[in-house]
């Protein structure tokens, strides 16, 4: 079970809270990289955030890994998967975002960091990975944690709700790379998370302990929609982009009597802007890690542990869309939450850190690969750093960028880059 401590207004698990709540009791779920959408992971059109997650919307990479891609680095062939450590942040943090930018470019946004023992963050800053640079991107107006970041059609950054001390934060910031600067949006109609659409707009999904509240932003008019509300009040879920443009999302915990899960999943139609069942999960997750396979289908893998048993499950689950129903997948090699799952431009998903247990101190290492061929998972080389609730990007040459995270005592300001395996 989640223990709750009270960080503002809001009951929050204690470990989203971060080190301010260190003490209070219990560990709750982190944002999974690519993950929840925008919750400290990724808010990427076309995969997972993150935990966590962000494969952004320019997911689909060009070019090979030997040499120079569209919008990639020239890159020596790697033989063999491996991991080089990048230039390190600015700022060391966890629970933020990072967005892929159209120049190549990944914009890392808030989170929480060392400062004073842990506090939310306005900083923001842009990694070059063809220079492995890192140079200062303004500052949000409103500093934030579990905030979703989305890529917008004309190459802006829509950043949205998240957490400032343990509070709901009920506005919306524009990043606009041509300026490198910041500017305020139209404030979302609710609290909760945010995906981008295939239409160019922005899905809002309530998370709050009493809102449900859905809308679309149209970033052309700087506008909210009201869409209705889901079915289910929830908080700590994850959503996918699905293949045709449906939204599904997946776990969460429920609102009353409040840490009961949800096992219900359910889907949003753009296009008639509704919200419909997905089927019924095998098992209750959060922290979970989503991630849409070349087919269409969603990996589901990982959660937060199920008291009493203090380990994550290693189990994973498949919806495919078309059938809108769950199955069961192969196990994880290793059992893990708060971890990070990105598509690779092969087809295989990329899953990564995590920590192995409810207790904060059990970051892992480890990583390993999905083959949605042969429905298996094997190793794949490991972190330099052990870490949850960070960031996992594709980039355009077919690297993956990991940053921040958490192991239970220190923030991360460390870089690593994933080479895939090439013939």
């Amino acid at each position: 079970m989640v223990a709750f401590v009270a960080c503002g207004r809001v009951e929050t698990p204690a470990a989203v809270c971060g080190a301010r709540c260190e003490g209070l009791g219990g560990n709750g779920m982190g944002g999974s990289g690519g993950g929840e959408a925008g919750s400290g992971g990724e808010a990427g059109r076309g995969g997972e955030a993150g935990g966590g997650g962000e494969a952004g919307r320019g997911g689909e990479a060009g070019g090979g890994a030997g040499g120079a891609s569209p919008g990639g680095c020239d890159i020596a062939p790697s033989g063999s998967a491996r991991w080089e450590q990048g230039a390190p942040m600015a700022v060391a943090r966890t629970q933020h975002t990072a967005t892929l930018l159209r120049s190549g470019k990944v914009l890392v946004v808030g989170g929480i960091g060392n400062e004073n023992g842990g506090s939310d963050l306005a900083s923001a800053e842009l990694y070059d990975p063809c220079e492995d640079t890192w140079s200062p991107a303004g500052a949000l107006a409103q500093a934030r944690d579990g905030h979703s970041a989305v890529p917008l059609s004309d190459g802006r950054v829509l950043v949205v709700g998240g957490v400032f001390e343990g509070w709901s934060v009920e506005t919306a910031e524009i990043y606009d790379p041509s300026s490198s600067s910041w500017s305020p949006a139209e404030p979302p109609p609710g609290r909760g998370q945010a995906i981008g659409l295939d239409q160019g707009l922005v899905l809002l999904v309530g998370s709050d302990i009493d809102d449900n509240t859905t809308g679309l932003y149209d970033p052309a008019h700087d506008t909210w929609l009201p869409t209705g509300v889901n079915e289910h009040l929830r908080w700590g879920y994850a959503m996918t982009l699905l293949l045709g443009g449906k939204v599904l999302i997946s776990g969460g915990f429920s609102v009353e009597p409040f840490t009961p899960a949800v096992l219900d999943a359910e889907v949003f139609d753009p296009a008639t802007e509704a919200w419909s069942p997905a089927g019924t999960m095998g098992r209750m997750r959060n922290g979970h890690a989503p991630v849409r396979l070349p087919s269409g289908r969603v990996l589901v893998s990982g959660g937060y542990p199920e008291a009493p048993s203090p380990t994550p499950p290693a189990s994973t689950e498949l919806y495919d869309p078309d059938a809108n129903a769950w199955s069961a997948g192969e196990d994880l090699l290793v059992a893990r939450w708060a971890h990070s799952a990105t598509l690779l431009a092969d087809g295989h998903a990329l899953i990564a850190g995590g920590s192995s247990s409810s207790s904060v101190g059990s970051a892992l290492t480890s990583a390993e690969l999905y083959d949605e061929q042969s429905g298996k998972f094997t190793v794949t080389a490991p972190l330099h750093v052990a870490r949850w609730s960070h960031t996992a990007t594709l980039l355009p040459d077919h690297r993956v960028l990991v940053t921040g995270g958490y192991d239970g005592s220190f923030f991360h300001d460390s870089v690593e880059l994933y080479i895939p395996e090439t013939p």
